[in-house]
C-alpha cells in the first residue's frame, strides 16, 4: 500500500502484498505479508553484533510471540533497558498508524 512504512533493514519477499507497516529488521513474506522473523543475514552483513541481534530478537518475540497486544508489548519493552536498535524497533511499533503486519510461522518457531 502506498502509505505503509517499511522499516530499515527489513526484507520483503517477492510478490508480497503489503497492507500494513513492516517493522525494522524484519523479514516479511506472503499475500498478505506476515512477519516471519528477523532479517538475520542482513543484520550480520551490516555488522550487527550478536548482542544487538539478541536484543532485537527479544523485542521481536515480545511483539509477535508473547500474546500481548502491541501497546502492552511496547510498554513492557520500554520498562527495561533497550539497545538503540531495539528502541528503534519498539518506537516504530508504537508510532504505527496503519498497524504492523501480523506474525506468521518462521524457522524460529521450530526452536521454541
Amino acid at each position: 500500500h502506498q502509505f505503509c512504512r517499511i522499516g530499515e533493514r527489513s526484507i520483503i519477499g517477492g510478490c508480497s502484498k503489503i497492507v500494513q507497516d513492516v517493522p525494522p529488521y524484519s523479514t516479511a513474506d506472503g499475500n498478505p505479508a506476515r512477519a516471519r522473523g528477523l532479517n538475520i543475514v542482513g543484520l550480520q552483513r551490516a555488522g550487527f553484533s550478536r548482542e544487538q541481534i539478541r536484543a532485537l530478537r527479544h523485542a521481536f518475540r515480545k511483539v509477535y510471540r508473547s500474546g500481548l497486544n502491541n501497546a502492552q508489548a511496547v510498554e513492557e519493552l520500554r520498562a527495561g533497558e533497550l539497545t538503540p536498535e531495539a528502541a528503534r524497533f519498539t518506537d516504530f511499533v508504537a508510532t504505527t498508524k496503519r498497524g504492523i503486519i501480523a506474525g506468521g510461522k518462521s524457522a524460529d518457531d521450530a526452536e521454541d
